[in-house]
């Protein structure tokens, strides 16, 4: 009765028709400028197209007029519960608001756009990993998030009587509902096929336009993985398994094996450690450590693809971004059968962004820790693999394998230690704003940010080390060094990594240091592909017929492929000859094609296509068309 009271419209004796007509005239208007306020900033950060502007103000506008018809028709059925009339576009217009501080929210962790289930995936996190809240369907959400706008409706009926009793006039004017009472069944199915058409055409924006991620309605409806882009949509149907993953393991358990440590650094290219040429010693106390060292490392080496989940897989299941699947056979898995424990310690979202990494640990992990298992620092602080280090114990009498993951270098990663190169800033995504804007960004800074990445990540790796080696882990090991993709730095055009596949996106380092190497060696070349056999080698395990890379240790092959996101699909090959080397790039959305020649060009800034020798296009088409539709290959 309370409820009924507050929310009971503003009487026709107290406002002129006239005055709800132009109110109502002004309520669109009002709703546009609101609507492409919101969405124009979101444009400025985040750089949509002008057409997602435009469709964001329609949508808003769609909407509005659907809950008025709504109304009428609610109005039409209950002629005595009049509140019922301004409820629809009262929940609506509250809800839009909710919406939008919603995405305020995200953009200040640097989410794009904010959906219901990204909503059911992070809020267990904010009350400390919650475990009840883990096991609610994201889909249960919309029962508070209807609350709130209830609420509001509430409270702003309230407050503005006017705008709700001009909103009851136009689908009640004096009193008589708008059609009639006789056309009940016209309101309905007039709201009923607006919301319909609607609906279809959020889910198919939502679901099949990449053109419009990060547009707020849309997105909200969307069912989104972080890595929708990154991996292919078969990845995690079983099913769709490739073809011998059912191939037998067998190995024997060797209780002095020895132990795997790989530290994977995420974004760090090649170019920028002094090893690989770079001006500025970047990793000093890396570098220290591998003086006296026995390393073998290749002078190149390259990603499967430029974003982390499928680097990562690449690194652990030996198989292309085109073939990656979670039912793989990957390392973690062929290390536990040889009677190893496993050990994940990371910084960053392992539990929903890259959860690929979950599948492939299994449940065999003795520790599975990213950046939400400590809530005392933030997700992409490597202080929380430090803290995480402190639950593995000692080494005993059974070899271990470790992966760590840092987010020092990364753009999302958090910089805790006095900088070494100035002028810089605290994070990249600072430096990059000028480039969201369309101004030019500032490379120096940008470049400096970036090296000091890399030393504070020099500090974090030397801290693993030595906690590690206190612990006795590396008095008998094999310890790789690594990145999953690089990071461009305005060379290009682009200033992050994703959406192409030049060196600074793909090359990275790979340094394996074993304890059991007579001396030092070097290989001409490697994939990440390469790295689980390279392990499996050096520890004295069968390389699984599964995996597609070559132990380093055996024959490299000359020919290599890398492949970016399904979001901008592009396809390379690399063939390296003993005078050339040859990147062919296939952009398969434009259906473009550029070539170059990486011994003179390393830069990559001459593209051969229009002067390349027939029979050499001819060679490195058809292997294109091969490699990135062929079976996979199962070694005997």
């Amino acid at each position: 009765m309370i409820f009924g009271k507050m929310l009971a419209p503003t009487s026709g004796s107290q406002v002129r028709s006239g005055s709800h007509f132009r109110n109502l005239v002004i309520l669109p208007v009002v709703f546009a400028a609101i609507s492409g306020l919101f969405i124009s900033v979101s444009s400025i950060r985040f750089r949509f197209p002008a057409l997602v502007v435009v469709v964001h103000i329609l949508v808003v506008l769609g909407l509005l007029l659907g809950s008025l018809l709504a109304a009428a028709a609610l109005r039409a059925v209950w002629r005595t519960g009049q509140w019922l009339t301004v409820l629809p576009p009262g929940l609506f217009a509250t809800a839009l608001l909710e919406l939008y501080l919603f995405n305020a929210l995200g953009w200040m962790v640097h989410i794009d756009s904010i959906s219901i289930q990204l909503l059911g995936y992070y809020l267990p996190h904010v009350f400390g990993n919650s475990a009840a809240l883990s096991s609610i369907p994201y889909y249960l959400l919309f029962v508070p998030l209807a609350a709130i706008p209830l609420l509001m409706f509430a409270i702003f009926r309230r407050i503005l009587p006017v705008w709700f009793g001009s909103i009851s006039w136009v689908v009640d004017p004096e009193g008589k509902a708008l059609f009639g009472r006789t056309r009940i069944a016209l309101h309905a199915s007039i709201s009923l096929l607006i919301y319909g058409c609607l609906l279809v055409f959020l889910v198919r924006a939502g679901v099949r336009s990449g053109g419009f991620r990060g547009e707020p309605v849309l997105a909200f409806f969307r069912p989104v993985r972080p890595t929708t882009g990154e991996i292919p949509r078969t990845f995690y149907d079983r099913s769709q398994c490739p073809p011998g993953e059912d191939v037998p393991f067998v190995v024997s358990r060797d209780a002095h094996r020895k132990n795997v440590v790989i530290i994977l650094v995420d974004a760090l290219r090649a170019n920028h450690l002094r090893r690989f040429g770079y001006s500025r010693d970047t990793m000093p106390l890396l570098s220290a450590r591998m003086r006296d060292a026995p390393v073998l490392e290749p002078v190149w080496a390259t990603s499967a693809c430029p974003v982390s989940e499928c680097g990562i897989l690449a690194i652990l299941s030996s198989r292309p971004y085109q073939r990656l699947n979670a039912g793989l056979f990957s390392l973690p898995e062929a290390l536990y059968r040889a009677g190893y424990r496993t050990y994940f310690d990371m910084s960053g979202d392992f539990t929903v962004a890259y959860r690929a990494l979950r599948t492939l640990a299994s449940d065999h992990a003795q520790l599975f820790a990213d950046g939400f298992s400590d809530d005392r620092y933030h997700a992409y602080d490597d202080h929380v693999i430090l803290r995480a280090l402190n639950r593995i114990p000692g080494y005993s009498d059974t070899p271990a394998f470790f992966y760590f993951h840092l987010h020092s270098v990364h753009i999302a990663g958090v910089r805790f230690q006095p900088v070494t190169w100035t002028p810089t800033v605290l994070n990249i995504r600072n430096a990059l704003k000028p480039h969201f804007t369309g101004l030019t960004a500032d490379r120096e800074i940008v470049t400096n940010n970036y090296d000091n990445g890399i030393r504070q990540a020099d500090s974090v790796v030397d801290q693993i080390l030595s906690n590690l080696q206190r612990k006795g882990y590396l008095d008998h090991s094999v310890v790789v060094i690594t990145a999953d993709h690089g990071e461009p730095l305005g060379e290009h055009g682009a200033w992050q990594h994703g959406g192409d596949l030049y060196a600074e996106s793909i090359d990275i380092p790979m340094i394996f240091i074993d304890t059991d190497l007579h001396a030092s060696r070097s290989v001409p070349y490697a994939t990440q592909l390469d790295l689980a056999p390279t392990i499996a080698d050096l520890v004295g395990i069968p390389v699984p017929a599964q995996w597609e890379g070559t132990s380093l240790l055996e024959t490299v092959p000359d020919i290599s492929i890398a492949q970016t996101t399904s979001a901008r699909p592009i396809e390379a090959v690399i063939w390296r000859q003993a005078g050339a080397s040859y990147k062919y790039l296939f952009d398969v959305r434009h259906n473009t094609e550029k070539l170059f020649e990486l011994r003179t060009d390393p830069r990559e800034q001459l593209n051969l296509i229009a002067k390349a020798e027939p029979a050499l296009l001819a060679f490195l088409r058809g292997t294109r068309a091969r490699r990135f539709e062929e079976a996979p290959v199962h070694k005997p």
